[in-house]
């Protein structure tokens, strides 16, 4: 059985639903994750309502998929400097994977 992640299409995202929050400080994120998707530039990532500055999203490899979403939410201060995460997941169906 497969273990681990991807990073996610755009496409995967839809259907998520928050479900709580991470704490941790931005750079964490970024030497464990990587750089983020930038949603505020134009692109397949591009908020429509500019409510995310900076988002990453994961699917799992595991026989019951998962995607998982990390982004900042209506934060006012600098993204580097935001701490409180919102939370996503989307569990993927036997369905949804046939399709």
């Amino acid at each position: 059985m497969q273990k681990g992640f991807v990073k996610a299409e755009p496409k995967d995202i839809n259907g998520s639903s928050f479900v709580g929050y991470l704490i941790a400080p931005y750079q964490e994120f970024v030497n464990l994750l990587g750089e983020p998707n930038d949603r505020t530039k134009e692109g397949e990532w591009k908020s429509g309502d500019g409510k995310v500055r900076e988002e990453r999203s994961f699917k799992t490899l595991h026989k019951r998929p998962a995607v998982i979403t990390i982004y900042d939410y209506k934060e006012i201060q600098p993204v580097q400097n935001v701490i409180l995460w919102h939370l996503d997941l989307f569990l993927i169906d036997k369905v949804q994977r046939d399709i």
